[in-house]
């Protein structure tokens, strides 16, 4: 009982769950998996229930990635884009399995949207005498940021957020953060930022006001 419960205690300190070891990294990354013996040449490693490889052999295009099964066994995988995530498995001879969950982490891609218009260059002209309503856009992320707005390094208080699956890539989300502002000043910066653990990432977009014409109609 005594030898089992320290086994537990090493097994959660390299990070585990219910099912095997879990790793979170963000791209670009590498990481290198283990489990198989070195000396075992009849194990072999899967990918979300799919024969991977064995040793000694690189498999590239399977999942997208740079993946070589080194020659101690061990998986070594170039976490360059979503498609890296998944449970990795190491069969041994025995019948044993060694698994590994691979969570990937996706830095949003960031972007305005100022009256309607995706904004395409700077800096971006507003009317002086009106409101301007402006979205942060956070495009595939995994998981799902937090965004935060700022208008000359003040922060909004009042803003709409929403959250929804991107349609193109599977396991990424897309968020919004919507609000609407005045400003006093004659230029300025829209300052929006992602929050989390690991994907943090930030935009800044600069604005200046101006006044319409005034137009008269002659008689």
């Amino acid at each position: 009982m005594e030898f089992a419960h320290f086994c537990l205690i090493i097994y959660c300190i390299s990070g585990c769950y219910s099912a095997g070891f879990l790793h979170t990294r963000t791209i670009p990354s590498t990481i290198t998996l283990t489990g198989c013996q070195s000396d075992d040449d009849s194990s072999y490693w899967t990918f979300n229930g799919a024969f991977l490889g064995v040793k000694g052999t690189a498999i590239g295009g399977v999942i997208g990635e740079r993946v070589h099964i080194m020659q101690n066994n061990s998986l070594f995988i170039n976490v360059s884009s979503i498609y890296a995530d998944g449970v990795y498995q190491c069969v041994r001879h025995n019948g044993s399995v060694v698994s590994h969950h691979l969570s990937v982490e996706v830095p949003p891609r960031l972007f305005f949207i100022v009256n309607g218009e995706v904004v395409k260059e700077e800096p971006v002209y507003i009317d002086g005498n009106s409101n301007t309503t402006a979205v942060c856009f956070a495009e595939g992320s995994k998981p799902a940021v937090d965004l935060s707005l700022a208008v000359n390094g003040d922060m909004i208080d009042r803003v709409e957020y929403s959250e929804r699956p991107n349609q193109a890539v599977n396991k990424t989300f897309d968020v919004t953060a919507r609000a609407t502002f005045a400003s006093s000043m004659e230029s300025g910066v829209i300052s929006c930022w992602t929050c989390g653990k690991s994907v943090i990432t930030s935009l800044v977009m600069r604005y200046v006001t101006y006044e319409p014409p005034v137009t008269y109609l002659r008689k």
